[in-house]
């Protein structure tokens, strides 16, 4: 997960789903969101990095994944696609657990640099590790244009719809004022962002 809230807008679904059918889930989070307010006076980088890993602790606890490890890597919010050749691959590779077998990485079609940075970094661990590499889409959702090609879609049902529209709202920092300046203390995601990131459904393109 690029940030805090990438991997519950993305693939709440389908962590559900994989954990469903016996699979071991964990987290990896590249980043600790830090840079969401870069320039607001109202909170800091070391707050926000506190306050939105507590924020993604009640979003999977609404979604019972509670017990999901998450191993935070606390690499640069926003920075990620500066990184060299190679080193991103690399961190990821020395968290993954051997044994597991697919990788999810955000999709090709999101706009983000962060994302598509993992996107390619884990495209590469894929071939490493020789295992499966799965891509959610998250902001790929907000432009019609890139819908057609996400891949399969996941159906996820009204009782973890109704709960990852619920646990969308424990991100509170990305879709409520942190502070009085607009320009500086966000909202940073409208409702209507945040509208296409809970739909009933999930994009997932498998390879």
């Amino acid at each position: 997960s690029p940030h805090p809230d990438d991997e519950v807008f993305g693939a709440a679904g389908l962590m559900t789903w994989s954990r469903n059918h016996g699979a071991v889930v964990e987290i990896v989070a590249v980043t600790d969101g830090e840079g969401s307010h870069a320039a607001s006076k109202s909170v800091s980088r070391d707050e926000l990095r506190l306050l939105r890993a507590h924020e993604r602790r009640c979003a999977l606890a609404v979604l019972d994944l509670v017990d999901i490890p998450v191993h935070r890597l606390g690499l640069e919010d926003g920075a990620l696609s500066r990184l060299e050749d190679g080193y991103l691959a690399d961190v990821l590779v020395g968290a993954i657990d051997r044994q597991h077998t697919t990788l999810a990485v955000p999709s090709r079609h999101d706009v983000h640099p962060d994302h598509l940075a993992i996107y390619r970094a884990g495209r590469a661990v894929g071939a490493r590790l020789d295992c499966a590499v799965w891509e959610y889409a998250v902001w790929a959702r907000v432009d019609p244009s890139a819908s057609r090609p996400l891949g399969r879609v996941l159906h996820l049902g009204a009782d973890l719809h109704r709960r990852k529209v619920t646990a969308a709202r424990a991100f509170r920092s990305q879709i409520l004022p942190m502070g009085p300046d607009p320009s500086t203390d966000g909202p940073v995601l409208d409702d209507a962002t945040v509208a296409a990131f809970v739909t009933p459904i999930e994009r997932i393109r498998v390879s």
